[in-house]
């Protein structure tokens, strides 16, 4: 079998998608399936790509981090033709990804895709509401000949269900438990002062993208409203970047300067660059809670990495976030988009401290059953089934000719 993976996001991007598809060729790679992948160039060129072709790309408006691609459909399908794919993946469902589909269509190719993003729910955010309809017309379109789509949840594959979606299949995602493991007390205070983080107060952590539908808005702004007894014993860290970066640090500076001349108190948030895969383990390991207040997930990588290093994990109750986190056992969950509901979790989160250790050895053990390697060779099961699928189909059809002839 021969893997064709065509998509608008891939590795050196952060993103939870390009994560998972790095992670996926390289198993591929590992059980000797070759792999073909086309993706946009990034800003700088890499080193050591046999297995992936990139395409020209420039900044994406919305996400000058992410590339959009601009390539040649027929350079592309010369390269594709050369590899002779027996399986065609799109992961996106623009740019590359529709190319992906024409071509999958044209030379009669078994065709799968992976479900990654709830565009419908980003378009709030933009203002762009009512593109809704014609999205969801369009996705239909691009998904209907797939014979496989993957969707990262449960909660996504109902919500692609009721758009009147089928043939889909969840492929959750996994988590590497060797690289994301707590730390022990020592280490978590060499880790602080490494980091020039305080040892004396309690670490609320949020890591991802710095965009709108992140509601990492709604986090600053319930932080700040906390009791001053619990401000001056905690802090608040981002680790992440994206179009919101600067208007959120406007948003904690006003809210910084407004309680240090209200009621004197200093307000301590602190923002972290995006760091590569092997730093992030530092700042999960060092934090006491992880807080991610979006509501429009498929899946969130980043709280299975937290349930690894033993974090508890504060999130919402709607999405796929919510399939994670046990409320009350490895976490709490909280109404979407409600400032106060999270801020009074913050606060229970810092009274009940004590808690933390024994959820998040709950939440590690949890973490501790999904291993990729588990994940992807259901995935791998699938394709073959639908590449032998496809190959039987066919043989049948020529014997049916064959026969016709004879007749």
């Amino acid at each position: 079998m021969r893997v064709a993976l065509l998509t608008d996001t891939y590795w050196p991007e952060l993103n939870g998608a390009a994560r998972t598809l790095k992670r996926w060729t390289q198993y591929l790679c590992k059980h000797h399936v070759p792999v073909r992948v086309i993706a946009p160039k990034p800003q700088y060129p890499l080193k050591n790509e046999w297995s992936v072709n990139r395409v020209f790309s420039i900044p994406f408006a919305v996400y000058p981090d992410c590339r959009f691609a601009l390539p040649n459909p027929s350079w592309i399908g010369r390269q594709l033709d050369r590899f002779n794919p027996s399986i065609i993946h799109v992961a996106t469902p623009f740019s590359l990804g529709l190319i992906g589909v024409r071509y999958a269509r044209s030379r009669g190719i078994p065709l799968v895709a992976s479900y990654h993003t709830h565009f419908d729910q980003y378009l709030k955010f933009y203002h762009l509401e009512s593109l809704e309809m014609l999205l969801w017309k369009y996705m239909r379109w691009f998904h209907r000949d797939c014979q496989a789509v993957y969707a990262p949840s449960s909660y996504t594959k109902r919500m692609l269900e009721a758009q009147g979606w089928n043939r889909l299949h969840i492929w959750t995602r996994g988590v590497d438990a060797q690289l994301f493991k707590p730390l022990t007390p020592v280490e978590k205070r060499i880790g602080r002062i490494k980091l020039g983080m305080p040892t004396d107060r309690q670490i609320m952590l949020y890591v991802g993208r710095m965009a709108a539908e992140k509601s990492v808005d709604l986090l600053i702004e319930a932080y700040a409203a906390l009791p001053v007894a619990q401000l001056e014993e905690s802090l608040l860290v981002l680790v992440g970047d994206g179009p919101e970066r600067i208007r959120l640090e406007r948003q904690a500076r006003l809210l910084q300067a407004q309680r240090l001349h209200g009621d004197g108190t200093l307000l301590d948030i602190r923002f972290v660059d995006f760091q590569p895969q092997d730093k992030l383990p530092l700042y999960y390991g060092i934090s006491d809670w992880f807080v991610f207040p979006s509501a429009s997930e498929t899946f969130g990588n980043v709280i299975l990495e937290a349930m690894s290093c033993g974090l508890p994990v504060i999130t919402t109750q709607s999405g796929a976030a919510a399939e994670l986190v046990i409320s009350d056992a490895t976490g709490w969950l909280v109404p979407s988009y409600d400032i106060k509901a999270l801020s009074d979790i913050l606060l229970r989160a810092h009274v009940e401290s004590s808690r933390s250790t024994v959820m998040g050895s709950a939440g590690r053990r949890c973490a501790e059953r999904r291993s990729w390697d588990q994940v992807f060779c259901g995935i791998l099961d699938q394709y073959r089934q639908i590449a032998n699928a496809h190959i039987v189909g066919k043989l049948n059809k020529r014997l049916t000719q064959f026969g016709k002839k004879l007749e």
